[in-house]
C-alpha cells in the first residue's frame, strides 16, 4: 500500500462522519402542529372563500412586496432576490408556520388566532403609507401580534 492509499483510506471515512453529523445536526426535529391547529388556520372565515389564515398571510406578503416595490429595486441584485424570495406568498406561508403565533402557543390560543386574523385584515385592507409607518400601528391587533413574535 501507498502513502496516498492509507490517507484515502482514513480521509473517506471521517469525510462520511462529518457530512452524516451535519446532515444530523440539520435534521432537527421541527414542532408537529395538531391537526386542530392545522385545520383552524387552513379553514375559511365565516364560510367568506378565501378568507383562510394562510391566504390572509400570503395576502398580507403581497402586499407589503407591493408596497415595498419601489425599495425593493433600489437594493443590490443579491439583496433584492433574498427580499423576493421571503416575501413569496408560499414562503411567507412556510415562514409563517415556523412561529409561536401559528402554534398558538399563547395564553389564550382562540383569541390569539382571532387577534391575528383581525391584523392581517387590517393589514391587507390599509394604504402603503400606514404599512411604511409600521404595521404595529394600525390597530391593538397588530400591536399585540408584534408584542407576541418579539417574546418567542
Amino acid at each position: 500500500m501507498t502513502i496516498l492509499t492509507i490517507s484515502r483510506m482514513i480521509l473517506v471515512p471521517i469525510v462520511l462522519v462529518a457530512v452524516l453529523s451535519f446532515l444530523l445536526l440539520d435534521c432537527k426535529e421541527k414542532r408537529k402542529v395538531s391537526q386542530e391547529i392545522e385545520t383552524l388556520w387552513s379553514s375559511d372565515q365565516a364560510d367568506e372563500p378565501d378568507s383562510s389564515g394562510l391566504v390572509l398571510i400570503a395576502k398580507y406578503c403581497e402586499k407589503i412586496r407591493s408596497c415595498a416595490s419601489e425599495e425593493i429595486d433600489r437594493l443590490n441584485v443579491d439583496e433584492k432576490a433574498i427580499l423576493e424570495k421571503r416575501l413569496r406568498p408560499d414562503i411567507c406561508i412556510q415562514k409563517f408556520k415556523e412561529t409561536p403565533i401559528y402554534r398558538l402557543e399563547m395564553d389564550s390560543p382562540k383569541t390569539a388566532f382571532i387577534r391575528t386574523i383581525h391584523c392581517l385584515q387590517k393589514a391587507i385592507g390599509s394604504d402603503c403609507q400606514s404599512l411604511k409607518k409600521g404595521v404595529s400601528q394600525l390597530s391593538e391587533d397588530c400591536e399585540w401580534m408584534y408584542s407576541a413574535q418579539k417574546l418567542n
